[in-house]
C-alpha cells in the first residue's frame, strides 16, 4: 500500500470502508461510485485495479449481495 499513489489509496479506503459499513447503498453503486472518482483522477489501468479491489472486498463484506450480483 505504501507504493500506491496518495489519492488512489484514499479511493480504495473509502471504498472498503462503504462496502462494509454502508451497507444500505446497493453494492453495484458503490463500485460504480468509486470507479467514476477514479476516472477523474487515472487512466484505464488503474480504474481496472480499483475495480478488482473493489471486487474483492465486495466478495468478504457482501458474500451474498455479490453473489446476486455476479448471477444476474
Amino acid at each position: 500500500l505504501e507504493k500506491l499513489d496518495p489519492v488512489l489509496h484514499q479511493i480504495l479506503r473509502l471504498g472498503a470502508f462503504e462496502l462494509k459499513f454502508i451497507t444500505d447503498v446497493p453494492l453495484k453503486a458503490v463500485i460504480d461510485e468509486y470507479l467514476e472518482i477514479t476516472a477523474s483522477f487515472f487512466d484505464n489501468k488503474k480504474i481496472t485495479f480499483v475495480n478488482a479491489m473493489l471486487e474483492s472486498l465486495a466478495k468478504k463484506f457482501r458474500t451474498e449481495e455479490f453473489s446476486k450480483l455476479k448471477n444476474d
